[in-house]
């Protein structure tokens, strides 16, 4: 967002803001994010930045996320966690060789006590040149009463009486006979077998990605395992074989998920040769669910 021109990052805070007013005053609003915005540590802005931000000067794009952090009392609570600097870094380059803290965290002043740490995980593969950053958040939730339900209690004297019991047992039989409770179990017992033999639901549910498969499996593993090495010990040959691995693994998966999104639309054009209107609804509301539009 450092690039862009001024109008537009105005708009973008614009918007922010609006979002953030129609959020109920009793609720926790955290905004967390890629900023773009390297926080120094000037004492200009101390009252919303910590004294363990990763950077020594600020880029431009500080003061407008420090002017937000001032208008709306909020903190950016990143900053207020010592970590080694491995961990609080955001953001790598592709070449390995510049890395910023950019990714930021603002919660309220009030509820700051909620956060309780802040930290980057390096070892998480996004396939990004952005580190997962992991928050701590402990909240205490208001005990729920649960709605009380109203019973029923048998009044034992009527019981005794011959005449209730006779009436009652005619007039549970009379409203038992007005539906039959054997047929509307099968037929709905019969819904039910048709909808999970339809969509497999028993046995592809595990797996969403049906083009997933030992292939790509291997591939990702091992460009996780170049991964941890390479951050382990930075060089440029355990960078170039990340990089090339990376792309093995690209590859790899595209080719797959294609396959399988070609032969889905093979099987849609012969269900629709056969005019079969419910096969082609079933196999395109599966393909919708997997890869929606």
């Amino acid at each position: 967002m450092e690039d862009k021109e001024e109008d537009i990052k105005e708009q973008f805070y614009e918007e922010l803001q609006r979002t953030q007013e129609r959020v109920p005053k009793h609720d926790v609003t955290i905004i967390l994010g890629d900023m773009n915005a390297k926080l120094g540590k000037e004492k200009l802005f101390s009252q919303v930045i910590g004294r363990h931000t990763l950077h020594n000067i600020s880029n431009e794009n500080r003061a407008m996320v420090a002017n937000y952090a001032i208008s709306n009392d909020m903190f950016l609570i990143r900053t207020n966690f010592q970590h080694k600097k491995i961990h609080t870094r955001t953001w790598i380059s592709p070449d390995h060789q510049t890395i910023n803290q950019i990714d930021h965290v603002m919660v309220s002043k009030e509820k700051m006590r909620l956060i309780h740490d802040v930290i980057s995980k390096r070892g998480y593969n996004c396939d990004s040149d952005h580190f997962l950053v992991q928050i701590k958040i402990k909240q205490k939730l208001m005990p729920v009463k649960n709605r009380q339900i109203q019973k029923y209690k048998w009044d034992r004297q009527l019981l005794n009486r011959k005449e209730k019991i006779n009436k009652y047992q005619e007039n549970l039989q009379s409203k038992l006979q007005e539906t039959d409770i054997n047929q509307d179990w099968q037929n709905l017992k019969q819904v039910i077998l048709e909808a999970v033999t339809e969509f497999k639901l028993s046995k592809d549910v595990k797996n969403a990605n049906h083009w997933w498969d030992e292939e790509c499996k291997r591939a990702i593993k091992e460009k996780n395992k170049v991964k941890r090495k390479c951050l382990i010990r930075k060089t440029r040959t355990n960078l170039y074989i990340y990089q090339q691995k990376r792309i093995k693994a690209n590859r790899i998966c595209r080719r797959k998920k294609k396959k399988w999104i070609e032969r889905k639309i093979k099987e849609l054009n012969e269900t629709n040769r056969k005019r079969d209107t419910k096969k082609i609804f079933i196999k395109m509301l599966e393909t919708y669910l997997i890869y929606p539009m």
